[in-house]
């Protein structure tokens, strides 16, 4: 990594390079991590999925019991 290494051993460099970071930069990155779905409720999903399910169920039975 250049920034971690002693940049005394080029010829037009003297010292070690510490790269400096400001509060800007900091919160320009912290604001661009995408928000997720954590929050979302699971329980009308899983309504809804067993609402489905049931919904085929009662489907392939009635096509059954027709033929």
């Amino acid at each position: 990594m250049e920034s971690a290494k002693q940049l005394s051993g080029y010829a037009n460099v003297k010292g070690v390079y510490t790269p400096q970071t400001t509060g800007a930069a900091q919160a320009a990155k912290a604001s661009t991590i995408p928000q997720t779905s954590d929050d979302m409720p699971i329980i009308p999903i899983v309504v809804i999925s067993i609402a489905a399910l049931l919904g085929l169920g009662v489907t392939a039975y009635l096509k059954k019991k027709q033929n």
